[in-house]
């Protein structure tokens, strides 16, 4: 015979199975995304990105990388939640070499009406020293952060928001942003 505590324990653990198959399965579309960056990323023969991906080759001398930004909502503990991930690669054949002021590699950050409300980067501190980060062909490299859909005060937001995201090289390489509607 099943009791009210047994019976309340076995509905917590499918509700609990649902939020892991419903959270794999964002997570495989999320990964799938930044998986299409890898196609899209220009490693054609040409050695040039497509066009009309998303995808946002560097500009300037030398080899060039593919940077693409991938929002994904997610519910983490009954709040919802956002995975931000900037996806980069080399574009061409050859590995791209990019230079890096301080520690800093990349940064997000969200505007709402024309102005940034939080920023990814704000109140930590990185070494500053300058290095170099290659980035060879083929191989995609992900920056990810959870971020829970505050503004820099800790108020939440609503409506829509314009997230962003770069590489914090010399010069900067800024992905194509995204527009997230917040409830």
């Amino acid at each position: 015979m099943m009791t009210r505590a047994s019976a309340a324990s076995s509905a917590r653990n499918a509700s609990r199975k649902r939020r892991a198959a419903l959270a794999d399965w964002r997570w495989l579309l999320l990964l799938g995304g930044i998986g299409a960056l890898t196609v899209f990323a220009g490693l054609g023969a040409t050695g040039t990105p497509s066009t009309g991906t998303g995808a946002s080759p560097a500009a300037g001398a030398g080899p060039a990388v593919a940077v693409d930004l991938a929002v994904e909502p997610v519910d983490v503990g009954g709040q919802a939640a956002y995975v931000l991930a900037l996806g980069v690669m080399a574009s061409g054949n050859e590995e791209a070499v990019l230079t890096f002021r301080t520690g800093q590699t990349y940064d997000f950050a969200a505007f709402q009406d024309g102005r940034e409300v939080w920023r990814w980067s704000a109140g930590r501190a990185f070494h500053q020293a300058v290095t170099e980060r290659r980035f060879r062909p083929g191989e995609l490299v992900v920056f990810t952060h959870v971020w829970d859909g505050r503004d820099a005060l800790g108020n939440p937001l609503t409506g829509p928001v314009e997230i962003r995201a770069w590489l914090s090289s010399d010069p900067p390489i800024a992905a194509e942003p995204a527009i997230l509607q917040l409830p």
